[in-house]
C-alpha cells in the first residue's frame, strides 16, 4: 500500500534491485567479520511460494547438513549460526521437542522434518539422511559448535574432487571437560562426520550408533582430515549425568538383545559400567577383548577401560596385566603407556615411572581411530615427570621439565604450581615472586597469580598476606578445587581472620568426595558442639577414607562427648 500511494512500480523495483544485487555478488567471496572467509556461491530464484513471493537458493547442492533434536533450544542457536555459512542445506529431523527448537532451526534456514523417537539414535540419523541433496553429508549434534577455520576447511574438502573408494573423511570431537578450565581438559574422539551421500551408507546400532561398518562392507576408504567440532555444551551435572546414564544403558542392553555377543556393544557396556560398577564393566570389557577381530577400531579403548575399571576395583595386579596384555597388541598405544607409568607411581615404583613417561615424550605412535585425553604424550606426561623428579630431590631435573611446560602450554595451570612449588622448596622465594609478577601467561590466568603470590607469603609465613591472596584467587576464579582446597587447609591450620568453614563448604560443593574436608569440618563441628553434624561428617570421611586412623580417633571423641562411651571405645578399638 505504501509503495502504490507513493506511485513507486513495485515489480520494477524489484527486478532493478535483483540486477544491482547479481552484478554486485556473482564472482565475489563474502568476507567474514572472521579469519577464514565465506565461500562464494551460485544463487537462483525460487519464485514456487505462495502469493507470488521470491525466495532466494543455491544453485548446487554439495553439502548437506543432517541434525537430529530434541529440545535443543538452549543450544541450536550457536550450532547453526557456526555450520551455516559452510553448507548448502541443513537438514533438521526433531524427534519430540516440547521446546521450540524447531521454530529456531527453521528461523535459520533449516528445512525441519518430525520423526517419533524410536529408542535409536540410529534410526533418527537415518532419517535425516533420507531428506540430503548434497554429494557429501556431514552430521553433528546440536551441542557441537564448528570454527571458521574448520568450516573453511569442511566446505573446501567437500568441494574437491576425490577417488570413488574415499567414501568419508574422519573429523575429531573436541568434548570439553566441566569448569572454567574445560577448554584445556579435552578428549578428542574420533568419528567418520563427512559421508558420501550414498543408500548403502547408512548408522548401524541403537546406541554410539556408527557408520564405519556399512563403509567398509562397501570397500569405501576413509581419510583423515585435521578438521573438529567442539561438543561445547555437555551437561555435567549429577542430575544430567544420571539421566544421561539411565538412557545410555537402556538402549545398550536394548542392542545386546538384538545384537549378542557384538563385540562393539560389550566395549559400549562396558564404558557405561566403568564409572559406577566395575565388576560388570570387567564383564563386559573382558568378553568385547575375548572376541573382537584384531583390526576392530574400539580395541586398544577396550583394554584402556578394563584398565580404569581394575583400578577402580582395587586390583592393581590385574590393571597392570591388561596394560601389558594391551600393549602387546598396540606397543605404542599413549593412553595405555600413560596409565603404566602411573600405576608404577602407585605402586611405589619410580624409577619404572620416570623411564614410562619419557618413552611416552619421545615415542609418538602412528594415527589411529582414538578417543583419548589430549596432553598424555606432552604436557600431562612431561608435568608427572617432573613431579615424580620433584619427590626424589631433583630440583634442577624438575626445574627443566615444568619450564619447558610452561613454554610450550602456557596456560597449564598445574605446570606453574609446579614450577612455583620447586622454587620455594629450593629457597628460591624472590626468583619466585619476580617470575609472577612478569609473566604474561599468568596475567591471562584469572586468579593464578594471586594464588601462586600466597604460596609465596606462606612460604615466608607471612600467613595473613597469604590469605589475602589466596583470597582473592578464589573470587577471580571460584570454581578452581586447587585454589579452594589450598585457602580451606590454610584457614584451618592457621589461627587467621578468616574462618576456614566457608571455604570447607564450598570445596565440598566443588569435590563432595573429598574425606579431607570431611574430617576437618567434622573437628570444627565438635569445637562447636554441633555432635550430630559432627558425627556424619566424621562418618562420611570414613566411607571415603576407610583405613585413616586419625579420623577414627576423631570418631571417638565425637562418641565421647555425645555421651556414647561404647562407641567411641569400638572405634578406637579401630584406629588400633
Amino acid at each position: 500500500a505504501t509503495f502504490k500511494g507513493a506511485g513507486i512500480p513495485f515489480g520494477d523495483l524489484l527486478q532493478r534491485n535483483q540486477t544491482l544485487f547479481e552484478k554486485k555478488w556473482a564472482h565475489t567471496t563474502v568476507p567474514s567479520t572472521d579469519s577464514a572467509p565465506i565461500p562464494a556461491v551460485e544463487y537462483q530464484l525460487d519464485e514456487t511460494g505462495n502469493a507470488g513471493s521470491r525466495l532466494l537458493t543455491r544453485k548446487h547442492i554439495r553439502l548437506s547438513l543432517c541434525m537430529i533434536v530434541r529440545n535443543n533450544a538452549k543450544f541450536i542457536v550457536e550450532c547453526l549460526r557456526s555450520i551455516r555459512p559452510y553448507v548448502d542445506e541443513m537438514i533438521i529431523v526433531d524427534t519430540g521437542s516440547t521446546d521450540n527448537t524447531a521454530e529456531l532451526a527453521r528461523s535459520l534456514g533449516a528445512r525441519v522434518y518430525h520423526f517419533p523417537w524410536c529408542d535409536s539414535f540410529s534410526a533418527a540419523r537415518n532419517e535425516s539422511l533420507r531428506y540430503a541433496q548434497g554429494h557429501w553429508i556431514f552430521w553433528m549434534d546440536s551441542d557441537d559448535v564448528i570454527s571458521p577455520e574448520c568450516g573453511a576447511k569442511l566446505r573446501d574438502l567437500a568441494y574437491q574432487d576425490h577417488p570413488e573408494q574415499c567414501l568419508g573423511f574422519m573429523v575429531q570431537v573436541h568434548c570439553l571437560g566441566s569448569g572454567s578450565e574445560g577448554h584445556h581438559d579435552i578428549v578428542a574422539v574420533d568419528h567418520v562426520k563427512l559421508i558420501r551421500n550414498l543408500p548403502e551408507i547408512r548408522f548401524e546400532l541403537r546406541m554410539h550408533e556408527q557408520i564405519i561398518q556399512s563403509i567398509r562392507r562397501k570397500g569405501g576408504q576413509i581419510e583423515w582430515t585435521d578438521i573438529f567440532v567442539t561438543h561445547a555444551n555437555y551437561d555435567h551435572t549429577p542430575d544430567g549425568q544420571k539421566l544421561k546414564l539411565e538412557r545410555d544403558l537402556k538402549l545398550l542392553h536394548l542392542d545386546d538383545a538384538e545384537n549378542p555377543d557384538h563385540p562393539f556393544v560389550l566395549f559400549n557396556l562396558g564404558m557405561t559400567y566403568a564409572g559406577h560398577d566395575p565388576v560388570q564393566a570387567i564383564g563386559y570389557l573382558e568378553r568385547s577383548i575375548q572376541i573382537a577381530t584384531p583390526g576392530e577400531s574400539h580395541l586398544r579403548k577396550c583394554f584402556a577401560f578394563l584398565v580404569q575399571a581394575y583400578l577402580k576395583n582395587h586390583q592393581n595386579d590385574e590393571a597392570l596385566k591388561a596394560i601389558e596384555r594391551g600393549l602387546l597388541q598396540f606397543p605404542l598405544d599413549p593412553e595405555l603407556r600413560y596409565w603404566k607409568a602411573g600405576l608404577f607411581t602407585d605402586l611405589g615404583r619410580p624409577l619404572e615411572a620416570i623411564a614410562q613417561y619419557r618413552d611416552l615424550l619421545q615415542n609418538k605412535p602412528e594415527r589411529h581411530i582414538t578417543s583419548v585425553m589430549q596432553g598424555m604424550e606432552t604436557y600431562l606426561a612431561r608435568t608427572q615427570l617432573a613431579q615424580l623428579r620433584l619427590s626424589q630431590g631433583h630440583f634442577e631435573e624438575a626445574t627443566k621439565e615444568y619450564q619447558q611446560v610452561t613454554q610450550e602450554f602456557p596456560w597449564f595451570r598445574p605446570a606453574w604450581r609446579g614450577l612455583i612449588d620447586t622454587m620455594l622448596q629450593q629457597g628460591r622465594v624472590q626468583a619466585a615472586a619476580d617470575l609472577i609478577h612478569a609473566s604474561q601467561a599468568l596475567r591471562e590466568l584469572p586468579g593464578e597469580g594471586e594464588h601462586l603470590l600466597g604460596l609465596v607469603h606462606l612460604a615466608i609465613q607471612d600467613v595473613e598476606q597469604a590469605v589475602r591472596f589466596l583470597h582473592q584467587a578464589t573470587v577471580l576464579h571460584p570454581e578452581d578445587v586447587g585454589m579452594v582446597e589450598k585457602i580451606a587447609f590454610v584457614t584451618f591450620t592457621h589461627i587467621t581472620s578468616q574462618h576456614p568453614m566457608p571455604y570447607l563448604e564450598r570445596l565440598l560443593e566443588l569435590d563432595p568426595n573429598n574425606p579431607s574436608a570431611y574430617h576437618n569440618m567434622a573437628t570444627l563441628q565438635l569445637q562447636a558442639h554441633q555432635l550430630e553434624a559432627a558425627e556424619r561428617s566424621c562418618r562420611r570421611s570414613i566411607e571415603l577414607r576407610p583405613h585413616s586412623k586419625q579420623t577414627y580417633e576423631l570418631l571417638a571423641s565425637i562418641l565421647r562427648a555425645s555421651g556414647d562411651l561404647p562407641g567411641a571405645d569400638a572405634a578406637l578399638r579401630q584406629a588400633l
